[in-house]
């Protein structure tokens, strides 16, 4: 149906004929002027009474005089009658310099109907929200809620617009008509189509909307699927509508016989209407035609209107693709007939057509030898497959009967059946077993992934139980070994509780496995039950058993719930199996974190005692000497630590222990010995953070010494605390650099530019040159940071090269310089050691080949990185991206589409968005419209949060409207896009295209008054 849209150019009413209630003050001459000046205003004769009022103005000097602040208020009131073009200008001056006269209200009344005539709806509802609607009389009251109404209707504001018009409610009023009309427009907008229509009959008789409501009220009856009405409303409306709506009602009454089943009373009726269409009837209206000559047995012309039907991918074409194969079958037109039912078949919309256009498709195809009899199988077996329940099923399962596998090539086996509808007992249980079968090849093979699909292919046709439980198992086992840990708690979970799991041998260990999977996520609670559940099974394998008791034990440590911790480390150690050292070193450690360290040391002395070669001896002498220091005995947790120093040198933990043993000997008031073990630190452990804190307790202990120069004469010999004269030159670096790493970009700056002035070639040249032009990167000043990135490109390579070139590379590009940036791009593919920047590298090239456009190259770049496995999903995308921008601009759609696709599948983000965009694009540049349409809206369904895309792809959307004749709905939705997207530049391509649709709607029309408009007058 078409939606009328009616556009009022509304009435502007006389003011009140009196403003004042007392008389105006008289000043001899221009007291007599003001008083003509009055009389003329209240005779309507404005152009006359401006004129005397400008006089009077003119008379009186003194600004706060209140004749001359009449006269100023009557001017423009006067304007705003004549429509003069200053008239806002005026009554906008009057109440900027008069902001507490008494007739504000009224001006800004005035104003808002000067801006209400302007077309201006959205500041003149505004300025109407302003006015204080009670101080006026009762009829401006009525305009005032009619113009409000109105502007807030041309802004969308329906809600606020219906409160208004209904606050109309003297059917005398000249404003309640049209605030009827524009109270029956909303609601059919909003669908309240039982409202609507009781506003639509109310006006039938009114002189000025009589002739517009009947196309609504038809269309109502319509939407209502009222047939009978439409029937016996549209006949006397047809005979008296104007040509330009009469196919729009011929179209309505032969859909209404249509859907009443009277196909002979519908055909002239749409005959009639498609004649006036021509070339621009729609898809549905050759539909009706076509679907009316079917069923009166008039098949050729069926057919002529059935293939102007068949164009898209959608329930219509599908089934007129049916019914124009069926009408081929009345003409003997077999080889047509196969074609049109094989369309609809792919046009997958309407199950009951497809399923009996794969019957019909595949008999054809045998009774006629189509494609070598291979067809008639394909779909034959499709057709048992998707409907095992139809009466023809064993008409075509005739065709299938001797298909068995039996056979131990699993692959080829589960190929085959693939191929196969199974719906016969012996089939589904060939098809589990063999997937299942297949899935654990692969999972002995590590090939853990397709184990999983093949596990998961097996519960197709869950009929065993055993089989069903058992794929759930190891495909569990299969998620473990991948470390997806969630999907295998997930899958172990529905093996546990599926019904035969619990009579397997394998039952058990499930736990195990589920235990560790929780585990390995810290959900220790979760961890414990399983691990318990498992040891609690009788039969187990001691090797698992004491396994499960040490992760029960550490779930429990991790818990902060010591003592059962203790408890199980004591039952894994009982035993006797594996890992007792461990089980006792985390006594120790459980002991000691509820302070019992007492304890603690007994425990670990006890592990260094039985196990005096063990793995754990070295931690233990260090938390033995950590204990120790905690209850405050320094000689024994020297001892301590003096042994590990001694007895285990390689141990991790000794740069720690020699570092605590020199602050003891501080503390105790053993300088030299602290100083000694502090020099053994920074000599064995330069660098580190240990030798660091050395460094700063022996600083602290030569300035308590009063042997500063001792001190620096040591340092000096560090790589990393030498104080030599170009140490000191460069601690303008380190000043720079600190506040570098604060995030002060402008005060580093300004630092580094000053240490590369006094030293350019000094040690943190480098750096001062990469981190410099990291701030000039960040402050988007492209050109200075180039300049400083190529210094340490073109240096030495060092830990800021890759970087350095990374960034370069980029900037390159964004200033346009593709050429150079590709080169850059190139370089850093061959020098990265990383793989994640090497593939950075591959996407830059890929990226600057497209800019170039190089696209087949571009191409080739962006398969290379799709290849890679290291490739995240992002850089996937990217790729997939590119390719396929490529591809598009190489004329080449369906790889377009395919990269596209991979790229939309990926994950929902900006890519995803411009990718998915792209597909549409695709399908409006080939004229598949209403694809381009869907894919729209698919995108509008997942991708709404990406706001440039979303409006880019509406203007898509409203350009496939405009295509598809439907100006309405482009309009709209272009008007969506000015009224709801803030960018600036998709904004104004909506309106310009926005723009030049009103404008070529304007040239079509004839000229003078619309033939939709309602002209209500103008006072």
């Amino acid at each position: 149906t078409k939606t009328v849209i009616i556009a009022l150019v509304c009435l502007v009413f006389l003011l009140p004929n009196a403003l004042y209630s007392q008389k105006p003050m008289v000043h001899d001459q221009p007291g007599s002027d003001f008083r003509l000046a009055i009389e003329l205003y209240e005779r309507s004769q404005y152009s006359a009474a401006r004129q005397m009022f400008e006089n009077v103005l003119e008379r009186i000097p003194e600004k706060n005089d209140p004749m001359r602040i009449n006269a100023q208020l009557h001017i423009a009131l006067c304007a705003a009658q004549l429509f003069n073009p200053d008239a806002e200008q005026k009554l906008k001056a009057f109440m900027e310099e008069h902001p507490t006269h008494i007739q504000q209200n009224l001006v800004k009344f005035q104003t808002g109907n000067v801006i209400y005539r302007a077309g201006r709806f959205q500041e003149a509802a505004q300025w109407f929200a302003q006015v204080r609607v009670q101080d006026l009389n009762i009829y401006l009251q009525n305009e005032y809620f009619f113009k409000r109404g109105h502007s807030l209707f041309m802004i969308n504001d329906f809600p606020l617009a219906r409160q208004m018009f209904m606050n109309i409610g003297n059917p005398y009023s000249p404003y309640f008509p049209p605030a009827t009309y524009y109270l029956g427009h909303i609601a059919f907008v909003e669908g309240s189509l039982t409202s609507a229509l009781a506003s639509f009959q109310s006006l039938e008789h009114d002189p000025t909307f009589g002739s517009i409501v009947p196309y609504y009220i038809v269309n109502i009856f319509y939407l209502q699927s009222d047939f009978g009405q439409v029937i016996d409303y549209g006949v006397p409306l047809l005979e008296r509508a104007s040509p330009e709506r009469v196919p729009e009602i011929q179209r309505l009454l032969g859909e209404a016989w249509f859907r009443q089943g009277q196909y002979d009373r519908a055909l002239p009726y749409l005959q009639a209407f498609m004649s006036s269409r021509q070339s621009n009837a729609s898809r549905d209206d050759h539909y009706l035609l076509a679907f009316t000559h079917f069923r009166l047995n008039q098949f050729r012309e069926a057919i002529t209107n059935f293939e102007k039907v068949t164009g898209g991918d959608d329930p219509l074409s599908q089934n007129a693709h049916f019914h124009l194969a069926s009408a081929y079958i009345q003409v003997n037109q077999y080889h047509q007939a196969r074609i049109a039912f094989r369309a609809a078949l792919e046009n997958n919309h309407d199950p009951a057509i497809t399923q009996d256009a794969i019957f019909y498709y595949a008999k054809l195809s045998y009774q006629l030898n189509m494609d070598q009899f291979n067809e008639a199988i394909e779909y034959f077996q499709r057709y048992i497959s998707e409907f095992p329940q139809s009466i023809r099923a064993n008409e075509a399962t005739g065709f299938l009967v001797d298909i068995f596998l039996s056979t131990r090539n699993f692959r080829e086996a589960l190929s085959s059946l693939e191929r196969i509808p199974i719906n016969n007992p012996r089939l589904r249980s060939a098809y589990q077993r063999v997937a299942y079968n297949r899935g654990v090849e692969l999972f002995n093979n590590n090939n853990f992934e397709d184990a999983i699909m093949h596990f998961m292919l097996s519960r197709r046709f869950p009929d065993n139980r055993s089989f069903t439980a058992l794929s759930l198992y190891w495909q569990g086992q299969a998620e473990y070994r991948r470390q997806n840990y969630q999907q295998a708690i997930d899958v172990l979970q529905q093996f546990i509780t599926s019904p035969g799991a619990i009579n397997l041998n394998i039952f058990h260990q499930a736990h195990y496995t589920l235990g560790y999977s929780h585990f390995n996520i810290s959900n220790y609670t979760e961890a414990i039950a399983a691990f318990r559940r498992f040891i609690s099974a009788r039969g187990q394998q001691p090797r698992l058993v004491n396994d499960a008791l040490l992760r029960i034990a550490d779930s429990y440590f991790m818990n902060r719930l010591f003592a059962q911790a203790i408890e199980f480390y004591n039952r894994a150690i009982n035993q006797n199996v594996i890992d007792r050292e461990y089980a006792l070193f985390q006594i120790g450690m459980a002991n000691g974190a509820m302070g019992r360290h007492s304890e603690k040391i007994s425990q670990l002395q006890n592990l260094i005692t039985t196990n005096a070669t063990g793995n754990f001896v070295d931690e233990a002498l260090y938390e033995i000497g950590n204990s120790w220091l905690l209850l405050a005995n320094n000689p024994n947790a020297l001892e301590s630590f003096s042994r590990l120093i001694a007895q285990h040198p390689n141990s991790a933990n000794v740069k720690s222990a020699m570092l605590k043993s020199g602050l003891i000997h501080f503390n105790d008031n053993r300088n030299d010995q602290a100083l000694a073990m502090f020099r053994e630190v920074i000599n064995r452990y330069p660098g580190t953070i240990q030798a660091q804190e050395a460094l700063a307790a022996m600083r602290n202990i030569h300035v308590e010494q009063g042997r500063v120069d001792d001190f620096i004469q040591f340092s000096q010999g560090l790589g990393f605390a030498n104080i030599t004269v170009a140490q000191q030159d460069s601690l303008t670096y380190m000043a720079a650099e600190t506040q570098f790493m604060r995030g002060d970009c402008i005060n580093a700056s300004i630092s580094f530019t000053n240490y590369l002035s006094r030293f350019p070639q000094g040690i943190f040249a480098n750096n001062a040159n990469f981190y410099l032009a990291e701030c000039f990167f960040r402050a988007n000043e492209l050109q200075q940071a180039l300049t400083n990135y190529q210094l340490v490109i073109n240096r030495a390579r060092s830990g800021f090269t890759e970087n350095a070139m990374q960034r370069a590379a980029i900037i390159e590009e964004r200033l346009g310089n593709h050429a150079s940036s590709l080169d850059l791009f190139r370089r850093l593919e061959n020098v990265a050691e990383s793989p994640a920047i090497r593939i950075e590298a591959q996407i830059g090239q890929a990226r600057t080949l497209y800019q170039l456009q190089r696209f087949r190259e571009s191409i080739v770049a962006a398969n290379a990185i799709t290849a890679n496995q290291r490739a995240s999903i992002e850089h996937q995308q990217q790729a997939h991206l590119l390719a396929g921008k490529s591809a598009m601009s190489l004329s080449q759609p369906i790889a377009a589409r395919t990269s596209f696709r991979s790229a939309m599948n990926l994950t929902n983000n900006a890519l995803a968005a411009e990718a998915m965009y792209n597909l549409a694009l695709i399908e409006y540049n080939a004229r598949n419209f209403q694809q381009a349409e869907t894919m729209i809206f698919e995108f509008v369904s997942r991708m709404s949060a990406q706001e440039y895309w979303l409006a880019k792809t509406f203007i898509l959307l409203a350009d496939t409207y405009l295509a598809m004749g439907n100006i309405f709905q482009a309009k709209h939705t272009l008007q969506s896009i000015i009224d709801n997207y803030q960018g600036s530049e998709l904004r104004e391509l909506a309106v310009q295209k926005l723009n030049a649709i009103v404008e070529a709607e304007q040239r079509q029309r004839p000229a003078g008054q619309r033939p939709t408009d309602v002209n209500i007058g103008r006072n």
